[in-house]
């Protein structure tokens, strides 16, 4: 499975064929919610026509945060699956887990972001369909900006060493326990 590193943009990219659509639930934010925001992804899917690209599939990312995975994503897996069009599913669960803290610093829970790529996990596979890929925003540095992970990073802690201009990222700590959480969970079968 594919790991981004670094950051997408909102628009479409074209990369080695490939058309991305960053955020399968931003591209609906437009449409109204429950039902009707499902039904309009086969339009949305048309409006992007495959088939007028010559392209194989199109890559669909969420970012929900992990609090809204299991009650959107199944609707969104379903219309997308009726709309017959092929598509590689892929999770951001950087930008849906982001808060800002009592003292106004821009930050992540590492147990949000774990949560939201366990529970898209599940969620796929109960859909019958597979993540892959997901996107992280990280760095090899010692950097203080995403709270939690097994070293517990509170968010006293924060103003240690943030250096981020933008948005916060995993340090190296975190990001290889993300990544092993992430090889164990596909090593199980989570995303058969």
């Amino acid at each position: 499975m594919p790991i981004c590193f670094g950051s997408v943009t909102e628009h479409a990219n074209w990369t080695g064929g490939i058309l991305s659509i960053f955020a399968a639930y931003k591209i609906l934010s437009e449409s109204n919610v429950g039902q009707v925001k499902t039904q309009a992804i086969p339009l949305r899917c048309s409006i992007v026509s495959i088939q007028r690209m010559n392209l194989a599939k199109m890559v669909l990312i969420s970012r929900m945060g992990a609090a809204k995975v299991e009650e959107e994503l199944p609707g969104l897996i379903q219309a997308v699956t009726a709309s017959g069009h092929p598509v590689i599913w892929s999770v951001d669960p950087m930008h849906g887990n982001t808060f800002s803290t009592n003292g106004n610093i821009k930050t992540r829970h590492f147990s949000d972001i774990l949560d939201e790529i366990h529970k898209t996990f599940a969620v796929h596979k109960s859909e019958g369909s597979r993540l892959g890929g997901v996107h992280l925003e990280l760095t090899g540095e010692k950097v203080t900006e995403c709270v939690g992970g097994s070293k517990g990073l509170e968010e006293d802690g924060l103003t240690e060493n943030y250096a981020s201009l933008c948005d916060p990222r995993l340090n190296y700590e975190q990001s290889l326990e993300l990544a092993f959480n992430i090889a164990k969970a596909w090593a199980n079968g989570d995303n058969a």
